[in-house]
């Protein structure tokens, strides 16, 4: 399973996100496709994680 931590640049909720779970990969986008991808999806906060695998482990995930 990869675990995706998008971030806006210089941000301490992010940081301290990745601080927290280092297994995370950390991608820093620019404020401007931040805002367009958080829109599209009516996400209001930041940090945003993205989890990627196969069924079977992100169902279990969704569910704990």
């Amino acid at each position: 399973m990869r675990k995706i931590i998008l971030s806006q640049p210089g941000c301490s909720k992010c940081k301290s996100l990745s601080a927290l779970c280092p297994d995370a990969e950390v991608v820093e986008l620019p404020m401007e496709s931040l805002l367009s991808f958080a829109r599209q999806l009516n996400i209001k906060s930041l940090p945003i994680v993205v989890m990627t695998g196969e069924l079977e482990e992100l169902a279990q995930k969704i569910k704990d």
